[in-house]
């Protein structure tokens, strides 16, 4: 069975290791819990699909907690469903998206907690027993960014749920097993290297990603494989693509081309973290983190070339995958230490200046290009 409560940094391992205990087992209560919104809802879904199957007539109920200036369903709605039968079935599931704000509600602006009632058998109270001992047949999936396990909801979840972690992904790692992972939903394989720019060109918002592993199986049509040549071929079109072209040209030290790219997101922009298109200002402060974790990343695989490293132990040590770690290796034959030296704090230079002085972001971007071409 899944763990009672997420882990303290939980791994996408924990996260794939306890989907699949809920959707074998299918407990009647489970908690999708963490900061990434979509792995929360890729449990919900899954966890209906398996009850489903199970249960092909069985009534399905959506509530939402609310949030901002939205009002949402209070937790007597919740003990209400699972109190009355289906009119349709025997069995029902109820789903409550953004439940921590049903179940930790907030009473001021500035997030402080509203303070648990002294009262006796009130709904918070009732909810809790009922946890105890869940209806057979009444399935409850609750979609929560944090389960606050000092409150007496928190805790009697912690006891008595079934907790399906879901952390950010940030290691590119991390998202290349996801994405591979994700990608055998569609019947396709990803071949090396394509995990690689999809990170480049979304990072690790896995809603963005998903949408173009969607795109990209209908694309290659009836090929198994979605190769590199598809990804470009894809996404070249794209501003989301720019990005890893200005990478892409400054590993392969061509200035022409970089300052081509950079000037080309400074004009038209490209996506920000959400997914959503963003300015060319902010599109060039993304650009600039992305160069310097590039730039980072070479040093890495240059102090490894010299320490005799392969391409496995310089993936391991960059977190990224052989494919890409056989690339950077490549490029850093390019770069001396001293090289890569310079190139860094000429880069943490331009951040702090945009950051800090509030300086030119794309004047900063274009000098930053210069710098790591060996033009200056």
């Amino acid at each position: 069975m899944a763990k009672k409560s997420g882990k303290m940094n939980a791994t996408l391992g924990d996260h794939t290791a306890a989907l699949s205990d809920v959707v074998h087992d299918l407990p009647l209560i489970v908690v999708a819990e963490g900061p990434e919104p979509h792995l929360r809802k890729q449990v919900i879904s899954s966890m209906i699909k398996a009850i489903k199957k199970k249960h092909p007539n069985i009534e399905e109920i959506a509530l939402h907690g609310g949030g901002g200036n939205e009002s949402g369903a209070e937790l007597g709605n919740v003990l209400e469903e699972l109190s009355s039968s289906s009119l349709f079935s025997s069995e029902k599931i109820i789903i409550v998206w953004n439940a921590e704000n049903m179940l930790f509600p907030t009473s001021r602006s500035d997030g402080e907690s509203v303070p648990v009632s002294k009262q006796k058998n009130t709904p918070q109270d009732r909810f809790a027993e009922y946890l105890k001992s869940p209806e057979q047949g009444m399935w409850l999936l609750l979609d929560c960014e944090k389960l606050q396990k000092n409150r007496v909801l928190g805790k009697a979840l912690v006891a008595n749920a079934e907790c399906v972690p879901c952390p950010a992904l940030a290691r590119p790692g991390d998202v290349s097993a996801w994405l591979v992972q994700r990608t055998k939903a569609f019947k396709k394989q990803l071949d090396p290297g394509v995990t690689d720019i999809l990170f480049t060109a979304h990072g690790g918002q896995l809603g963005a990603l998903d949408s173009e592993i969607q795109k990209l199986a209908i694309y290659v049509g009836d090929n198994q494989a979605i190769t590199v040549d598809d990804a470009q071929a894809f996404l070249s079109g794209s501003t989301e693509f720019d990005v890893f072209g200005l990478t892409n040209s400054v590993e392969e030290r061509n200035l022409p081309s970089a300052l081509e790219f950079a000037r080309k997101i400074c004009r038209q922009g490209t996506r920000d973290a959400s997914g959503k298109r963003s300015d060319g200002e902010s599109s060039a402060h993304r650009a600039l983190a992305m160069l310097a974790n590039t730039m980072e990343s070479i040093l890495h695989a240059r102090i490894a070339m010299g320490q005799g490293g392969s391409a496995q132990e310089v993936a391991s040590a960059v977190g990224t995958s052989p494919w890409r770690a056989e690339r950077l290796i490549r490029s850093a034959s390019k770069f001396s230490v001293s090289d890569l030296r310079r190139i860094l704090s000429a880069l943490a230079n331009e951040i702090h200046s945009t950051h800090a002085t509030g300086g030119d972001i794309s004047l900063s971007l274009e000098r930053s290009v210069l710098a790591c071409c060996g033009a200056i």
